[in-house]
């Protein structure tokens, strides 16, 4: 008796999604990679913002060099990277899969350190190109030879009648004095009805309210000055006060002047603002 062969099998069909899944694979590989640069960059951003503020602060970096890191290319350019790349992330995960956290965290970190930066420099831009201010500018209040030292040579001079530098904007060009009456409401001589020893008293009892450093106290000049200290990369003011007397009571000039940067943010006219709420008050 015959036997009849078993029928070969008919070949099996090629899955019909497979270049589908093949595409598939490779987009949420490059999700996942993205997610991992957003991340990447994103820390980035924030390691070279604290590298500013810590490296000046330390002195391994310049005051320059560390604005330039914090409000240059470097900084806000790997945050920003950050926010495209999260977000990138972030939508190719709503098409793919559910799956975004990797993107937002690292939109959330880049976002945060952009708009920190750009806050903290538009503060700057905002402010008067001026870092310094005076009471009296007539007869201007001036650094002792001390103070200058402590200053160093590399520091904005203390001039008796600084001026800005030739340039656009309204007040390039300018004497300080000028730009100061602008912009400065509290640049105006304090005058008190007291003697000239409970005004310097009283002078030095407003410094240290403010928490300033102060480096010369001597009633006999009617001069006292003091450091101050401000801002994310700890930049340094001086302080001058000239207590004189007037009439039958005294008055009071300060000069308040930052160490470096070409602004000082209002910072200066800021705390002469509060001296004179101190000194006219209580």
């Amino acid at each position: 008796m015959t036997q009849t062969p078993p029928p070969t099998p008919a070949p099996a069909a090629p899955p019909t999604g497979a270049p589908s899944g093949v595409r598939t694979a490779k987009a949420v590989a490059l999700r996942r990679r993205l997610g991992v640069f957003a991340v990447l960059a994103a820390l980035t951003g924030v390691i070279l913002a604290i590298t500013a503020v810590v490296g000046v602060r330390q002195g391994w970096l310049s005051y320059a060099g560390g604005r330039g890191i914090m409000f240059g290319l470097a900084a806000p350019a790997f945050a920003l990277l950050a926010v495209v790349l999260g977000l990138l992330t972030f939508v190719f995960g709503i098409v793919l899969a559910p799956r975004g956290v990797r993107g937002l965290i690292a939109t959330a970190i880049g976002a945060l350190t952009f708009l920190g930066i750009a806050s903290q420099n538009q503060v700057r831009l905002d402010a008067p190109p001026v870092h310094e201010v005076s009471t009296d500018w007539r007869d201007p209040v001036m650094a002792s030879p001390g103070l200058l030292a402590a200053r160093g040579p590399d520091a904005n001079p203390i001039e008796a009648a600084p001026a800005l530098p030739e340039g656009p904007g309204g007040v390039m060009g300018r004497t300080v004095a000028e730009v100061n009456a602008k912009t400065c409401a509290a640049a105006l001589p304090i005058t008190l009805m007291a003697s000239r020893d409970a005004a310097f008293a009283k002078a030095k009892a407003a410094l240290t309210a403010e928490k300033l450093s102060v480096v010369t106290a001597s009633p006999a000049d009617g001069r006292l000055e003091a450091v101050a200290v401000r801002g994310l990369f700890a930049q340094k003011d001086d302080v001058i006060v000239r207590v004189r007397e007037e009439g039958a009571g005294a008055r009071i000039d300060i000069r308040s002047a930052a160490r470096e940067g070409a602004t000082d943010g209002a910072a200066n006219c800021a705390r002469l603002g509060r001296l004179r709420t101190a000194l006219t008050t209580g």
